[in-house]
């Protein structure tokens, strides 16, 4: 009875199934539906326990599978976020930076009396770094294109910008209108529709997006890196400085004035930084989302929702 209860359960959260119970819902404000109406859904139950008991067994590896995936990547990004903390703040120097390889600095900070660090608004950073406002090195570009111009996998929505800085999926569904927003290869993209779902990508590719995502282009990429400046757009800092300064409430937008006024640690040694190390963690944690993706892919239409269990509830209730 377990095994045959297993596979039930991944029938039941089947995406056809799910969409069939939907269709017999009732109501318009808070759906329902009705539990005679639900016994009479059909289920394909194959002749014999043990071909469902292998189907289940199959089903549920994935499932440790795409567990085991989720772990790591939590992991990477702890690891991720605890170097950008040490790296962005100055509090930890790249091999080949910082006052060891430039005796010269020490000495003079030796016989000065003082030490390889200033304060600033944002407290202590390196006395050879600056500070310099989003708005001296970015800008937030509002080109106006055709978007006939671009095939519609290269337009970006906040529909297909995925939550949790994942990048973004293929759009197949929304057609853009006739003019949007362009954007280059190697801008910053980020949705400007509740920020706190941090939704960004590292554009590597043109195309065009809606008004209701920001295209923020670096100035001068011979002296500023665009992936140093992805690296901390893609803080939780700089998410959560947006939502502090966020506007409405049911659907919260970021404020373009503030976001421009924002005061980053930026310095040209950081270059070289984001050249050896900012691809490869950019890409690190793609591939992970990736791996995550076709996990779910090879478990095919597994998605767990509160609706769901909802509805295995309710048979529960209705065999009783």
């Amino acid at each position: 009875m377990q095994n045959y209860n297993a596979f039930l359960y991944y029938q039941l959260i089947d995406q056809k199934f799910q969409s069939n119970v939907w269709d017999i819902c009732g109501g318009s404000t808070i759906p329902t539906m009705s539990q005679e109406k639900l016994k009479q859904q059909l289920i394909p139950i194959p002749p014999t326990i043990e071909e469902q008991q292998r189907i289940a067994n199959a089903l549920s590896d994935v499932d440790s599978l795409i567990s085991n995936l989720e772990k790591l990547i939590a992991k990477k990004k702890n690891i991720k976020q605890g170097a950008m903390q040490q790296l962005l703040t100055g509090r930890k120097r790249l091999p080949g930076f910082g006052p060891s390889c430039h005796p010269e600095r020490s000495t003079k900070c030796a016989v000065e009396g003082t030490s390889h660090f200033k304060m600033t608004e944002l407290g202590p950073i390196p006395s050879d770094w600056e500070m310099k406002k989003l708005d001296d090195i970015m800008m937030l570009s509002g080109d106006s294109v055709l978007s006939s111009k671009f095939k519609r996998e290269n337009y970006v929505g906040t529909e297909n910008m995925l939550p949790e800085k994942a990048g973004v999926e293929k759009n197949i569904s929304v057609d853009p209108t006739n003019r949007a927003k362009g954007f280059l290869k190697h801008d910053i993209l980020i949705s400007n529709i509740r920020p706190y779902l941090k939704k960004i990508w590292f554009a590597d590719k043109n195309g065009c997006c809606s008004n209701d995502v920001l295209v923020i282009r670096v100035k001068d990429c011979a002296e500023i890196s665009a992936e140093f400046c992805y690296s901390i757009l893609s803080d939780d800092k700089f998410f959560s400085f947006v939502m502090e300064n966020a506007v409405g409430t049911k659907m919260p937008r970021g404020d373009k004035k503030m976001i421009k006024e924002l005061l980053p640690l930026l310095h040209k040694a950081c270059y070289a930084f984001t050249i050896v190390f900012g691809a490869m963690i950019v890409d690190l944690i793609s591939g992970l989302w990736k791996a995550k993706k076709n996990g779910k892919a090879t478990r095919s239409k597994l998605k767990r929702e509160d609706s769901r269990r909802s509805v295995k509830r309710k048979l529960g209730k209705g065999s009783n």
